[in-house]
C-alpha cells in the first residue's frame, strides 16, 4: 500500500514540476504556446495511464 502511495505522490510531483516548467516557458516564449499546450496534455494523459495502472 505504501509503495503505491510513493508511486502516486511521485507521479504527481512529476507532473505538477512539467506543468509549472511549461507555464514558465509558456510566459516567457508566447509563439510556442500551442506546442507547449499539446506537451502539457501529453504530459496528463500519461500520469494518468501511469495511475490507472493495475498493481497486482
Amino acid at each position: 500500500m505504501n509503495e503505491d502511495l510513493e508511486e502516486i505522490g511521485g507521479a504527481v510531483l512529476v507532473g505538477v514540476t512539467v506543468l509549472a516548467v511549461l507555464d514558465r516557458l509558456v510566459a516567457a516564449r508566447p509563439e510556442v504556446a500551442g506546442f507547449l499546450g499539446l506537451v502539457a496534455a501529453a504530459t496528463v494523459v500519461a500520469i494518468a495511464i501511469l495511475l490507472s495502472r493495475p498493481t497486482f
